[in-house]
């Protein structure tokens, strides 16, 4: 089926991105959102929280990150920061930054990799995990029922303008 494997170092990181980009294509096809992502602005983002994280082990905020693999090749990756609890009035939570999956029959993984997230966060006392989706698309609304189904429960909702 496939393998979940953490991306904990800059040489993971680094060989994870290399190959993303390598399958820039299929992911851009695979994106139903408000624009395509960019693959050199998430690998700068990762790069400089692990920098951050080996130079200040006690940074407010730290990114994990998590891919899937499936017959030896990267075929997604979900990140979250985790918040730490930046503040006294804020509980500790992993709020997700980016999920993306490509190529094909990769549902499996693809929530594989969140209930990996989930493990993370309760093995580490989080008690709240944070996921967004898109609610004006088919694929969005789905998703809604998945998270549903999954004991998640819309908080918050964002409005978008196109100027």
């Amino acid at each position: 089926m496939g393998e979940i494997v953490e991306i904990d170092t800059i040489q993971k990181s680094f060989d994870f991105f290399s190959e993303a980009k390598r399958n820039n294509d299929s992911i851009q096809k695979s994106q139903h959102l408000t624009g395509e992502i960019d693959l050199n602005y998430i690998e700068s983002m990762i790069t400089s929280q692990v920098i951050a994280a080996i130079r200040s082990p006690f940074s407010p905020s730290k990114i994990k990150m998590w891919a899937a693999k499936k017959d030896g090749k990267y075929v997604g990756t979900i990140i979250f920061q985790d918040s730490s609890g930046n503040n006294q009035n804020q509980s500790r939570m992993l709020y997700e930054t980016v999920w993306i999956m490509w190529g094909k029959d990769t549902g499996k993984l693809s929530l594989k990799l969140l209930k990996t997230a989930e493990r993370y966060a309760k093995d580490n006392s989080i008690p709240f995990i944070s996921m967004s989706r898109m609610t004006s698309t088919e694929s969005g609304k789905r998703l809604g029922k998945i998270y549903e189904r999954m004991g998640y429960h819309q908080d918050t909702a964002t409005h978008i303008k196109k100027l």
